[in-house]
């Protein structure tokens, strides 16, 4: 993780509204992420916050850990109605970083003592090392976000992210321990994520999680030079498309029908985010 720029940041607060359907709070234990997933609109939403602070370090390679995030959280938690709270919107609360910071891990123990209902959503099999405290929350969930099976695709696209094999083998042993777990098949990216997609609702059939999500790839403009030298170079034939639905997002809607047949095989209902 050498090439990550590391800088410890007092934050102001902790708990944001949410304006994400469903979901009342967002907690973001740090700020950046340094998985690099190249289609990540985060960087747009947070730029203010770090633009300042990590000089020429582009996004995906610092982050910026709270280091007062669960002190905060205990004083903001006394003071907000009950809802959805969710870890994390804008980073992923399972970085790499978060084994030796354990900022997650200290803000699930001042969860511990609330009532609220939390979603967990994370890219990383390092959710496991909290399964003593998760299993003895009242109402939690744990996601997974899954882009496809195809690792030498996915890496292109997720570069420092750890596998996909990784996360399902997580995500079927949080479900063995009976937690409520999902997964999150978002973005969808053409020619990827809807390729061979039997075998990827198989493996995540295998995993067993209660309920599946799904969401597409919204290529906002600042975005796209960052997704397209990556599409040109891993899935050429499809850079038409994705030039396409940087404006018109029809294909999603056209996918939709093959997407819930194949789910309902086996036996899952799907949650469209669209």
């Amino acid at each position: 993780m050498a090439r990550v720029y590391v800088r410890e940041i007092f934050a102001k607060s902790i708990v944001s509204k949410s304006g994400i359907i469903g979901v009342d709070y967002t907690i973001n234990p740090y700020v950046g992420c340094s998985h690099g997933c190249i289609y990540c609109y985060a960087r747009l939403y947070t730029s203010r916050f770090w633009e300042k602070l990590v000089g020429n370090h582009e996004w995906g390679y610092f982050v910026l850990p709270k280091i007062n995030a669960a002190q905060l959280l205990r004083k903001e938690l006394k003071k907000k109605e009950g809802g959805l709270i969710l870890l994390s919107s804008v980073t992923d609360p399972y970085l790499p970083q978060e084994s030796s910071y354990k900022l997650t891990r200290k803000i699930l123990k001042v969860l511990a003592e609330y009532e609220f209902p939390i979603s967990i959503l994370t890219k990383s099999p390092l959710v496991i090392r909290d399964l003593d405290i998760i299993l003895g929350l009242k109402d939690v969930e744990v996601g997974f976000s899954i882009s496809g099976l195809n690792s030498a695709l996915v890496s292109h696209f997720e570069p420092y992210a750890p596998s996909v094999k990784s996360r399902l083998a997580a995500l079927k042993r949080l479900s063995e321990k009976g937690i409520m777990t999902y997964a999150f098949i978002s973005p969808i990216l053409p020619g990827l994520t809807d390729s061979h997609l039997d075998t990827l609702f198989k493996e995540i059939k295998k995993a067993n999680p209660d309920r599946v999500m799904v969401d597409l790839l919204r290529i906002r403009p600042q975005l796209w030079k960052y997704i397209k030298p990556v599409v040109e170079k891993a899935l050429p034939d499809y850079i038409k498309l994705y030039n396409k639905i940087r404006f018109d997002l029809s294909y999603f809607f056209e996918i939709r029908e093959m997407f819930n047949q194949i789910a309902s095989k086996y036996g899952y209902e799907l949650e469209w985010m669209y």
